[in-house]
């Protein structure tokens, strides 16, 4: 195990700040995460990576890890600009000039998924693709938070959560010509980014444990029915994403799931060590 002070020793005489990355210990992380995704797809989080020349490292290792996924259409272009495909914009945007920007990428060719979760991201989004004359394929993003006992458990992302919401989404979306739907996003963060195995916090981990068994079940079943409900409309996804670094393995194992989202497990911070599956 590598400690501060063996870094220390090594940049002695290298001027600051720097960045550095230990390969070595990046192709170990690199070959963890693939074990624990299983057979799925992986899609690197940029924004945990920051950092280009990485992103083309993990990509070129294994044809396993397909496509990014992107804070900002802002960030899918200029990434797109320097040669990187399938960018998936992990959150909403309405910025006109993005949204033209965005156009002009799927028009040239490039594979661009737009987020959306509500009927007014879908008459915006499709306001300018027709004006600009393409069809953008686009993501809906489903809400995996949790409500036990008055208790919000997991991160409001989305305000779908329910089959009924998806429903009247999916009504607006038949009358967009300019959109197609290609992909389904669902991020359970109460599972992916909350640890179960903080120090002196016996109660608490058990307390979170114990939620995270019961949220399991019904992300599982949630995803799936939303999932169903697409494909009775006669819409073939492309991809079903899910998880995080944390929560690959449970991810992983779902029948709808084509594929997982990984990004901070790749250089693994301190914020991993209070997980017990980490």
């Amino acid at each position: 195990m590598q400690t501060y002070s063996y870094y220390q020793k090594i940049f002695k005489a290298t001027p600051t700040p720097f960045a550095f990355v230990d390969m070595d210990i990046l192709d170990q992380n690199i070959s963890a995460i693939k074990q624990r995704a299983g057979t799925k797809k992986i899609r690197i989080a940029s924004k945990s990576i920051r950092s280009v020349g990485i992103l083309s490292y993990i990509l070129n290792s294994d044809p396993q890890f397909e496509g990014l996924m992107c804070y900002a259409i802002s960030e899918a272009l200029w990434l797109a600009g320097l040669g990187f495909d399938n960018l998936l914009v992990a959150y909403p945007s309405v910025n006109p000039a993005h949204l033209k920007g965005a156009c002009e990428a799927v028009r040239s060719g490039k594979k661009i998924y737009l987020m959306t979760d509500s009927s007014e991201h879908l008459r915006i989004l499709n306001q300018i693709a027709e004006k600009e004359g393409v069809v953008l394929p686009i993501c809906v993003d489903i809400d995996m938070s949790m409500r036990f006992l008055g208790i919000h458990f997991g991160v409001h992302r989305s305000p779908i959560s329910q089959i009924a919401d998806l429903e009247t989404y999916l009504k607006t979306l038949e009358t967009c010509k300019g959109l197609r739907l290609v992909g389904l996003m669902g991020y359970e963060a109460q599972l992916a980014g909350l640890g179960d195995n903080m120090p002196s916090k016996w109660l608490m981990n058990r307390i979170i444990r114990m939620l995270q068994a019961i949220s399991l079940k019904e992300v599982i079943k949630r995803r799936a029915e939303m999932v169903a409900c697409i494909e009775k409309k006669g819409i073939r996804l492309e991809f079903v994403n899910g998880g995080g670094t944390g929560s690959l393995e449970n991810t992983s194992l779902e029948a709808c799931v084509t594929e997982v989202a990984a990004g901070s497990g790749f250089y693994s911070p301190t914020l991993f060590d209070n997980y017990t599956k980490f």
